[in-house]
């Protein structure tokens, strides 16, 4: 055997050994990152109808969101608004420091998610979904009372680590929108009343 041939039995195995090991550690360590993650997600889809059941936004409705939609305010003047989906995650049966995540959406969005929901360990939270209104003024965005949009009811799921909790589609009811009025104007969603109180 030459003494090349000898060098390069002695060193080659080397930097191959090396070079496992260091592929062998980062794998374990991406591993023990994906094992080791707590958080879970959830994401969901929503639909806004009128009082008919109409939908506003596509695939039922003609509009691709619910950004500056015509409203009327106390005087009966025209005030527009953006209509969104508001997602707050808390605990079940729970009385002090219950908000585990909340978000609201924009109204140029019909699906959200929320991917760093931290895990309920085999526990229930629960998951409420609500209209959100934001006059196009100086006030404050609100949710509207029941009587003006409706939604479902919270639902109650566990998150488990690296795991998706979908909601599904939420449809939410405008009573007292509808698309199909004539003027038009008389279709458009009462701001104030929708405040209540």
């Amino acid at each position: 055997m030459s003494l090349r041939n000898e060098y390069r039995r002695e060193r080659g195995a080397g930097p191959r050994w090396r070079g496992a090991v260091v592929v062998f550690a980062g794998a374990c360590f991406a591993l023990s990152l994906a094992c080791g993650r707590d958080e879970g997600y959830v994401e969901l889809n929503w639909q806004f109808v009128d009082a008919n059941l109409d939908g506003l936004t596509y695939p039922e409705g003609d509009l691709d969101n619910t950004c500056g939609l015509p409203g009327v305010d106390a005087e009966g003047e025209a005030l527009a608004y953006s209509l969104s989906v508001r997602l707050t995650i808390e605990r079940e049966a729970c009385e002090l420091d219950c908000l585990v995540q909340e978000a609201t959406f924009t109204c140029d969005r019909l699906r959200g998610s929320l991917t760093e929901v931290p895990g309920s360990a085999g526990e229930n939270y629960k998951m409420t979904v609500s209209p959100v209104i934001a006059p196009h003024d100086d006030s404050p965005s609100f949710v509207p009372i029941s009587a003006c949009i409706t939604g479902p009811g919270p639902q109650f799921r566990a998150v488990g680590p690296g795991r998706t909790v979908d909601l599904q589609v939420m449809q939410f009811i405008a009573y007292g929108m509808d698309l199909s009025a004539s003027p038009k104007s008389a279709g458009f969603l009462d701001l104030v009343a929708c405040k209540g109180g």
